[in-house]
């Protein structure tokens, strides 16, 4: 059986902002909602898993404009995963904020919807570098401990 090439999108992101470390959010009772699967595997046994971040920013260009995307805390009454707001410096440097989501995808992928009337839908995460080296590097600077995703079929 032949094995396609995965073809995953690159976007040039910035870490604007790491954002930090909230113990009772990134360890507590709702940690798993904090921390996001990356490619990198051991083996394929173990999955790294990277810190989401609170007030993390990321900065990246689409279609010639400057996209950030912030981490905001959560609301707890509706879920206690992370939210997100897009925001674009638009015509004229002209700031448009997206809406407050909990979801990076659903974030980054309405704002441009709104603002060039597409339909093109966008990984949150690949806009934020969840896939890069140098931003996953930067975003495990000091964390003390890391949780790791196994598969027990695998071991």
């Amino acid at each position: 059986m032949l094995k396609r090439k995965s073809q995953t999108k690159s976007y040039n992101t910035t870490l604007l902002s790491i954002g930090k470390i909230i113990l009772e959010t990134h360890y507590g009772h709702f940690s798993r909602e904090w921390w996001i699967v990356t490619k990198r595997n051991i083996n394929d046994q173990a999955t790294l898993l990277v810190l989401i971040r609170l007030g993390m920013q990321t900065l990246t260009k689409l279609n010639s404009y400057d996209f950030i995307i912030t981490v905001l805390e959560p609301n707890m009454e509706i879920s206690p995963s992370p939210r997100y707001q897009a925001i674009c410096y638009f015509i004229n440097n002209e700031l448009i904020n997206g809406d407050i989501c909990t979801n990076s995808s659903f974030a980054i992928t309405s704002l441009c919807k709104h603002l060039f009337g597409t339909k093109t839908k966008f990984s949150g995460p690949l806009i934020m570098g969840f896939n890069q080296e140098i931003i996953v590097e930067q975003l495990l600077k000091n964390v003390q401990f890391r949780p790791f995703e196994f598969f027990v079929e695998q071991l």
